[in-house]
C-alpha cells in the first residue's frame, strides 16, 4: 500500500503502483493520490496513467476558485463542497 508509514516509497513507487493497480483491478478513482503542494506528481500522472483512471482532486483543490483555475491541468475533475 503506497501510504504504508512501514515501507517508504518514492514518488515514482507510488505513481507505478497506482498505474498497476489501474491494469490490474477495476480501479477508475483517485482522489487526492499526492500532497497538495506536490504539483509535479500531479501533471506527472496526468501523462502516463492509465486512461480509465481518473483522477480527482479534493483537499487538493479546497474549492479554492484561484487554485482551480492555475491548477486545473493536474486532475480529470474536481470533488466541490458546498458549506
Amino acid at each position: 500500500v503506497p501510504w504504508c508509514v512501514s515501507q517508504q516509497q518514492t514518488v515514482t513507487e507510488i505513481m507505478d503502483t497506482y498505474c498497476d493497480w489501474g491494469v490490474k483491478y477495476p480501479l477508475v478513482y483517485l482522489e487526492d493520490p499526492f500532497s497538495d503542494e506536490d504539483l509535479d506528481s500531479w501533471r506527472k500522472f496526468q501523462l502516463i496513467k492509465p486512461l480509465k483512471l481518473q483522477v480527482f482532486g479534493d483537499d487538493f483543490y479546497a474549492t479554492n476558485l484561484e487554485r482551480i483555475s492555475q491548477f486545473k491541468d493536474c486532475a480529470d475533475g474536481i470533488v466541490i463542497k458546498p458549506n
